[in-house]
Order: C-alpha cells, then structure tokens, then sequence
C-alpha cells in the first residue's frame, strides 16, 4: 500500500491507503473526503491525510484494530475464504467488526457479524479460548447484534455450567452489562463456597459483599419455593378451579421435598440427579423434568399424578415459565448492600 494516496495515523503508526478503497461501502471517511472537497476552502485543511506531516489522526483505536480492517478491505477470495473456516483467526475478524461498526462500513460489518456468528455456532476441533470468547463478547454488545449475542450468551452458559473460570464470567457479564449471564455466574461461585470465593483474586470486594448477600436471599427463598407454585390461569373447563388449585399446590409441595418422591423418581428416572438448596437454576429446571416426565408417563410416578390436573398443561407450561424467568433474573438475589 505504499502507493496509497492517503495518509492516516493510528496511535504512533502512519498508515497509507487508497481513498476509493477506505471510502466505500457507506464508510464515515467518504463522508470525511466529500466534506474535504465540498465544504471547506482552507488549503492546509484540504491537505489534511496527503502527507506524512499532516495525517488524518484516528482517535480510539489501536494499530492492529486498523491494519485488520484494512486487511478485510484489501483481501484476496482466499484470505476471505479461510476468515470463514474453523482456522480463522476469529480475533482479527472480531476486530474487523468494531471498526467496521465504527465506521459504518455497512455490508463489511454485515459479513463479520455473519462470519462470527457461524464460526461460534460450529462445533470447534479445539476449545475456543477465553480471551477470544472475551474480546469477541466486547465487540457484540458494542454491535448489540441479537443472534452474535444470544450465540455469545450460550457460550458463556457452557462456560459457567462446567465451572470454568467463573470469576473471569463473573466480572466479564458484570463489566458488559449481561444482567443474565452475571447471575448465572454469581450463583455459579456462591456454590463453589466461601472458602474458594474468598480467594479468588479476581473478584472485588463488593463482588464478595454481593455473594455474601446471594447466599442470604437465595437460603430465604429456598425454603418458600414448595409453599408458592408458579401461578396459572385455569382452563375454562377446569370442573373444579379450588380442588384443581388445591392438587397442583399439594403436588408441588411434594416435588420439593427431596424425601417425599426420591424413591419413586430416583430410581425410575436415574438422568435425575439431586441439586443442591442454592442451586436454583438447576433445581428449576429439575421441576421441569420431572413434572414434564409426570406428565408423559402417568404410570411410571404413581402415587403422584400431574396428568390427573384438569389444568395439568397450564401448571406445566407455568413451571417452565418460572424456570425461564428465574434464570434470567438469578442477579436479582445478589443485590448491591451498602
């Protein structure tokens, strides 16, 4: 590019380029040419990114983040090609997605949005590393692209559900606003215990008054959760809405109390594990299992029946809104205390 005709500085490093390459697909610099030739008269300023004493000075941005936006500018089919493979280096794609969403290079951001999210949905030869999964999280909350973020949030659940740098989760969610994530992870390090959390050198001391709290709300609500079944609307046709409403809160009850269905259920049912009080989320969607395996194999639960509800597929369809709704909101628990 030493032929280029303009003359950019990122940071210390002076870049030369082509002006009808950085200047199409929309992008902010050929609004930033246009209102060089159009709009002003001074000659010094028109002179402004044509020699090396008088660059166009980028603000914000690193030199690698530059020299792989104009990598992606300037590249061969083939380079294209291998970007979209499991060998792509998903780094300097991520990079090419903020500048690109910076300055508005409309179908380019397109494609590096596009080529993220598929290489994310893909299953990898190899782990993905968490400082790409860090960095990649970055430039998708920046874009606030629906299907690149709800891609990023299923990689941060596989995270934290296998406990895997929890802390690192913890206070990347919590930094990235990822309200979700953040209590999943939060609930995550409540359950290694204090003793590991304590330690850990990555989390604040806030993040330890936060879990401190956690473990108080979440011991609270634990104990409520068999006397408050997730509310329905009952059917119409429901012959009894009382005696309807009384079987659901009874079978609830007994959902709940580990001793009360362990023999009939764990040993029918052996994918079925117990979880512990604090694992909320976990034990939701245990609620789920069972009440959904209740529900399909009547016989196999005896004495305990939700197929005999009249309402049985509105008390289902609440209990996976609750488990839904739970884990979406576990940060609710693990209030700020000051």
């Amino acid at each position: 590019m030493a032929d280029g005709d303009v003359t950019i500085l990122v940071s210390d490093t002076i870049f030369k380029v082509h002006r009808h390459i950085i200047s199409r697909d929309g992008s902010t610099f050929a609004d930033m040419f246009s209102s060089d030739l159009q709009d002003f008269e001074d000659d010094a300023f028109q002179q402004e990114g044509c020699t090396d004493e008088k660059p166009i000075q980028l603000q914000g941005d690193n030199v690698d983040e530059f020299r792989d936006l104009l990598w992606c500018l300037y590249a061969l089919p083939q380079e294209i090609s291998t970007s979209m493979s499991p060998q792509a280096d998903i780094i300097k794609v991520a990079n090419v997605l903020r500048m690109t969403h910076k300055y508005h290079f409309i179908t380019t951001e397109c494609w590096a949005t596009t080529t993220i999210t598929k290489y994310l949905q893909h299953q990898l030869p190899f782990p993905l590393p968490t400082d790409a999964l860090v960095r990649i999280s970055e430039v998708a909350v920046l874009c606030g692209d629906a299907s690149l973020l709800e891609v990023i949030r299923r990689k941060w659940r596989g995270l934290i559900g296998e406990n895997e740098q929890l802390a690192l989760a913890l206070t990347t969610t919590e930094r990235l606003g990822l309200r979700d994530l953040q209590g999943l992870a939060y609930q995550a390090m409540l359950l290694q215990g204090r003793h590991v959390w304590e330690k850990e050198k990555l989390l604040t001391r806030d993040q330890r008054i936060r879990l401190l709290s956690g473990y108080h709300n979440i011991s609270t609500y634990s104990t409520k959760i068999k006397d408050e079944p997730p509310l329905f609307e009952h059917l119409n046709g429901c012959p009894e809405v009382s005696s309807c409403q009384d079987d659901w809160e009874s079978l609830w009850s007994d959902v709940n109390t580990l001793q009360a269905y362990k023999d009939c259920i764990w040993e029918k049912v052996p994918l079925f594990t117990a979880t512990s009080e604090f694992d909320l989320v976990n034990r939701s969607m245990m609620l789920v299992s069972i009440l959904q395996a209740m529900y399909d194999q009547p016989a196999m639960f005896a004495p305990f029946s939700l197929a005999k509800l009249p309402c049985a597929t509105a008390a289902l369809k609440a209990t996976i809104v609750f488990s839904h709704e739970l884990q979406m909101n576990m940060m609710d628990f693990f209030e700020d205390v000051n």
